[in-house]
């Protein structure tokens, strides 16, 4: 079997930016931004889970800044719970971890 990717969401992020930077020697990390995955369309995550078929997602995408998430609350939703939750139906239906 080849080398399955880790699909690491949130790539432009902090976190995500270090783990793909941290990542282990031989571990086919593939990092994907907001640009590149929009967590909030469940069509696009569910068609690129399928597509890139990874070993394991690591969900570092997350909506962080504390000030306009008052002012933003549906777009903080948007990305912090709904996002993490088609990030997890698709991973569940193609049998694939989450974290």
């Amino acid at each position: 079997m080849p080398n399955r990717p880790v699909l690491i969401t949130g790539a432009s992020g902090q976190v995500g930016w270090e783990l793909l930077r941290h990542a282990p020697a031989g571990v086919n990390a593939v990092g994907l931004s907001r640009q590149d995955l929009d967590i909030t369309d469940a069509a696009v995550v569910r068609r690129t889970v399928a597509s890139l078929r990874p070993a394991l997602v690591v969900n570092a995408a997350a909506y962080t800044a504390v000030d306009k998430a008052e002012s933003e609350p549906d777009l903080a939703a948007a990305v912090n719970r709904d996002g993490a939750a088609h990030l997890a139906a698709a991973c569940a239906a193609a049998d694939i971890p989450l974290m």
